[in-house]
C-alpha cells in the first residue's frame, strides 16, 4: 500500500526558463556556422530564446537582398519565426530595444555587436557572445 502512494504522485518540475534575446547578428552566426561549446549557456540553467519584433524586421530586410549574407539572414529567419516574439513599443533603434527590454525583464542577450556588448555589461547584463566559433558567457 505504501508503494502505491509513491507512484500515485506526481513530480512537478519548478525549474525555471531563463528566456535569451537573440539579436539580428547572433542569429544569423547560430544559424550558418556550427559552434562549439554552445552547452556553456547552462550556467544560466535551461534556456530558451526569444527575439523581438525588431530583429525580425532587420532579418526580413537583409534576407530581402542578393548574396551569401541574404541567404544566411533567410535561414535564421526560418529559426526565429519559430521563437517568442515580443513587441518593444517606443522609438529607438533595435538595439536599443534590446537594451531597454534586456534591463526591465533583467534577461541575458545574445550578441556579437561590441557596442551593444559593452552597453549590456555596464548594465549589468549578461551576454552571451562568440569569438570564432567558441560561445562565451559574460557576466555570469
Amino acid at each position: 500500500m505504501e508503494a502505491n502512494r509513491f507512484r500515485e504522485s506526481k513530480v512537478v518540475s519548478t525549474v525555471a526558463l531563463t528566456e535569451v534575446v537573440l539579436d539580428t547578428s547572433f542569429a544569423i552566426k547560430m544559424t550558418s556556422e556550427p559552434m562549439a561549446s554552445f552547452d556553456r549557456i547552462g550556467v544560466l540553467g535551461k534556456t530558451s530564446f526569444i527575439v523581438l519584433e525588431d530583429v525580425l524586421r532587420e532579418l526580413d530586410n537583409i534576407s530581402r537582398r542578393n548574396g551569401l549574407r541574404a541567404r544566411q539572414a533567410k535561414a535564421a529567419l526560418q529559426y526565429v519565426n519559430q521563437l517568442k516574439t515580443v513587441e518593444v513599443k517606443g522609438r529607438g533603434s533595435c538595439d536599443e530595444k534590446i537594451l531597454r527590454y534586456a534591463v526591465e525583464k533583467h534577461v541575458p542577450v545574445a550578441t556579437l555587436d561590441g557596442e551593444l556588448r559593452r552597453k549590456l555589461r555596464k548594465a549589468g547584463i549578461i551576454v552571451i557572445t562568440m569569438r570564432g566559433r567558441e560561445v562565451y558567457v559574460e557576466g555570469v
